[in-house]
Protein backbone atom coordinates (compact mmCIF):
# COMPACT_ATOMS: atom_id res chain seq x y z
CA UNK A 1 0.00 0.00 0.00
CA UNK A 2 1.47 3.26 -1.29
CA UNK A 3 1.74 6.19 1.55
CA UNK A 4 -1.04 8.17 -0.58
CA UNK A 5 -3.30 5.73 -0.16
CA UNK A 6 -3.11 4.72 3.50
CA UNK A 7 -3.08 8.70 4.50
CA UNK A 8 -6.60 10.12 6.30
CA UNK A 9 -6.58 14.00 6.31
CA UNK A 10 -9.13 16.00 8.75
CA UNK A 11 -10.85 19.17 7.64
CA UNK A 12 -9.91 22.08 9.95
CA UNK A 13 -13.28 21.96 11.82
CA UNK A 14 -12.80 18.67 12.23
CA UNK A 15 -9.16 19.03 13.67
CA UNK A 16 -10.85 21.95 15.95
CA UNK A 17 -13.64 19.27 17.08
CA UNK A 18 -11.05 16.80 18.29
CA UNK A 19 -8.87 19.00 20.17
CA UNK A 20 -11.44 19.64 22.61
CA UNK A 21 -11.85 16.22 23.09
CA UNK A 22 -7.86 15.66 23.87
CA UNK A 23 -6.83 14.43 27.73
CA UNK A 24 -3.74 14.87 29.18
CA UNK A 25 -1.11 11.46 28.67
CA UNK A 26 1.52 10.32 31.11
CA UNK A 27 4.48 9.97 29.18
CA UNK A 28 7.66 8.07 31.23
CA UNK A 29 10.79 9.28 31.04
CA UNK A 30 14.03 8.01 32.40
CA UNK A 31 11.38 6.21 34.88
CA UNK A 32 9.82 9.44 35.49
CA UNK A 33 6.33 10.06 34.60
CA UNK A 34 5.56 13.08 32.51
CA UNK A 35 2.25 14.46 31.91
CA UNK A 36 1.80 15.61 27.71
CA UNK A 37 -1.21 18.71 27.60
CA UNK A 38 -3.71 18.56 24.62
CA UNK A 39 -2.52 21.27 22.05
CA UNK A 40 -3.79 22.99 19.03
CA UNK A 41 -0.64 23.30 16.39
CA UNK A 42 -0.97 26.40 14.17
CA UNK A 43 -4.78 27.43 14.76
CA UNK A 44 -5.95 23.84 14.89
CA UNK A 45 -4.40 22.55 11.89
CA UNK A 46 -2.77 20.03 13.88
CA UNK A 47 -4.01 18.63 17.13
CA UNK A 48 -1.78 16.55 19.87
CA UNK A 49 0.24 16.81 22.88
CA UNK A 50 3.39 18.78 24.26
CA UNK A 51 5.63 18.28 26.99
CA UNK A 52 8.77 19.67 28.60
CA UNK A 53 10.57 20.23 31.36
CA UNK A 54 13.60 18.40 33.08
CA UNK A 55 14.02 14.62 34.33
CA UNK A 56 17.16 12.95 35.93
CA UNK A 57 18.07 10.59 34.02
CA UNK A 58 21.08 7.80 35.34
CA UNK A 59 24.17 7.81 33.21
CA UNK A 60 26.55 5.10 33.93
CA UNK A 61 25.45 5.85 37.76
CA UNK A 62 25.55 9.09 38.21
CA UNK A 63 22.20 10.90 38.35
CA UNK A 64 22.09 13.70 35.58
CA UNK A 65 19.52 16.52 35.01
CA UNK A 66 18.21 16.47 31.45
CA UNK A 67 15.89 18.96 29.45
CA UNK A 68 13.53 17.27 27.18
CA UNK A 69 10.48 18.43 24.83
CA UNK A 70 8.60 16.95 22.85
CA UNK A 71 4.96 16.70 21.00
CA UNK A 72 2.99 13.84 20.14
CA UNK A 73 0.60 14.72 16.73
CA UNK A 74 -2.55 13.02 15.93
CA UNK A 75 -1.57 11.62 12.07
CA UNK A 76 -3.50 12.68 9.53
CA UNK A 77 -4.62 16.12 11.11
CA UNK A 78 -1.91 18.15 9.71
CA UNK A 79 -3.21 20.08 6.79
CA UNK A 80 -1.71 20.20 3.23
CA UNK A 81 0.17 17.24 3.29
Amino acid sequence: MSKKSSKVTMAVQDCALLAAKLQPVLVQIGGQTVTANPKAYDPAKSVGWFASGKVTVDIDGVPTVCQFGGNLTVIGTKQGE
